[in-house]
């Protein structure tokens, strides 16, 4: 139902996409915005050239192109600029052509010189969280480092991998990795103001209304059922591992425990660890 949706790629890789043969005038995707994280820009094709429209985010959350009006999601506003293209002044025909296979088969793999920890932000499981500044791309990221002794590392590794394919609004978006030499680098998106968890105990998280914690929770419920729909089970959904940004966006994150399910028939792994005070028995 996302298949305009293209997560982290940049403006230079979006044209090239658009531009490619496969794809005709009015082809587009939506791609998050490079200078805004909690924002996303629309690339369009239109008579041979490619346009960008970016889309802002309200003060409660909303998604717009004008300040005439305002939707509720992503989906609806594509859909309405899809119905109504003179409001836009361009055609949205055609989600771009599947190129994302293309897209996913080029190398996650960057130099570990790219990468300046900066903050370190947290500590779990498998290692270390920081702030970090990608200079290559001149923007700050989030790094996860892998503990040296963590006998799992290629199990860890391998699952990240597989999770490479999954590009949803309301999905941590993997960016990169450092897996050649330790500790391994794991390069999300970065989101400001930490977990759902430590947000809501901040002063400015304790002053929330009903209806802004609403508006996170199903944000929430959009990511999962994301994942609900390729049988991917999370394992380990709580508010540490749910990220917050600006304008109250919420995204699920920390796939570390996550499972690719094949068959609908889920059988959990002998060696697994799992969080048993907070985890519900059918997910152990």
């Amino acid at each position: 139902s996302l298949q305009w949706y293209y997560g982290n790629i940049n403006r230079v890789k979006a044209e090239k996409l658009l531009l490619a043969t496969q794809n005709k005038d009015g082809a587009f995707l939506v791609r998050i915005s490079e200078s805004h994280s909690d924002e996303y820009t629309i690339s369009t094709r239109s008579e041979g050239k490619v346009l960008h429209f970016r889309i802002q985010r309200s003060v409660i959350g909303a998604y717009l192109v004008t300040d005439k009006i305002s939707f509720a999601t992503l989906g609806e506003l594509i859909s309405y600029y899809q119905k109504n293209p003179r409001t836009l002044g361009v055609t949205l025909l055609e989600p771009c052509v599947q190129q994302r296979e293309l897209f996913d088969m080029e190398s996650w793999e960057r130099p570990r010189e790219e990468f300046k920890l900066h903050k370190k932000l947290g500590e779990g499981h498998f290692g270390e969280v920081w702030e970090a500044i990608w200079t290559k791309e001149n923007r700050k990221v989030a790094i996860k480092t892998l503990k040296q002794e963590d006998t799992k590392q290629d199990e860890f590794v391998k699952e990240v991998q597989a999770l490479k394919s999954l590009h949803h609004p309301k999905l941590i978006q993997l960016l990169a990795m450092c897996s050649r030499g330790e500790p391994v680098y794991i390069v999300t998106e970065l989101m400001t103001k930490g977990s759902l968890k430590s947000y809501l105990s901040s002063p400015e998280g304790m002053v929330l209304t009903s209806a802004h914690l609403i508006y996170m929770g199903s944000q929430i419920a959009d990511g999962m059922g994301y994942l609900e729909d390729r049988n991917i089970v999370h394992r380990d959904l709580a508010a540490r591992n749910i990220l917050v940004g600006d304008h109250l966006v919420c995204k699920v994150a920390d796939f570390g425990l996550a499972r690719i399910i094949k068959d609908h028939v889920y059988t959990a792994s002998r060696n697994t660890k799992i969080p048993i005070r907070w985890t519900a028995p059918e997910a152990a």
